[in-house]
């Protein structure tokens, strides 16, 4: 697997669905929505779907941030191309840089990266990404990285917020 990789894709919540996509994807089904939903009245699921469809047509046309994601591949991303070398190395520093492409099947979504590992003489280890985005793409929902590490470690701390989600709404 990939040690360290650029994520630019995150979970769709309903507010990333608009217009249309909310029928496709919750369709009609015999749910309601209740008033504590903000409905004046209990409505039937597929009412108020559509309710909620035509008004986010008519604020925001047919913006649906989760169909422009997962059609420009963000979802699915993977390195492609690697290229690992040895930058500058020292007594004092090693600077290791892997670059790639991170393209997804189907799509023709390509997001050159260059990831450096710096390790300095007392252990540090500083990465640094660098990402070059697509004026093409839609708005990304999320910029960040997936660290995996092999399964046989089994000493890992964790210095830096969490161990949940980190990140300000």
């Amino acid at each position: 697997g990939e040690a360290v990789v650029q994520s630019f894709w995150r979970a769709q919540t309903d507010n990333d669905n608009g217009g249309p996509d909310t029928l496709a994807r919750y369709g009609a089904t015999e749910q309601e929505y209740s008033v504590a939903s903000g409905f004046a009245s209990t409505t039937k699921r597929v009412r108020g779907a559509m309710k909620f469809g035509l008004w986010w047509l008519g604020l925001w046309g047919d913006t649906s941030y989760g169909r422009q994601w997962e059609h420009a591949g963000l979802d699915r991303l993977r390195p492609t191309q690697v290229r690992v070398v040895v930058a500058h190395k020292s007594m004092q520093t090693v600077v290791v840089k892997a670059s790639y492409i991170l393209k997804a099947d189907g799509c023709s979504t390509a997001i050159p990266c260059v990831t450096s590992y710096q390790v300095l003489a007392n252990g540090t280890i500083v990465v640094t990404n660098d990402c070059t985005l697509s004026p093409h793409l839609p708005p990304v929902a999320r910029v960040g990285i997936q660290l995996s590490v092999p399964g046989k470690l089994r000493r890992l701390r964790w210095f830096g917020r969490g161990p949940h989600e980190s990140y300000p709404d």
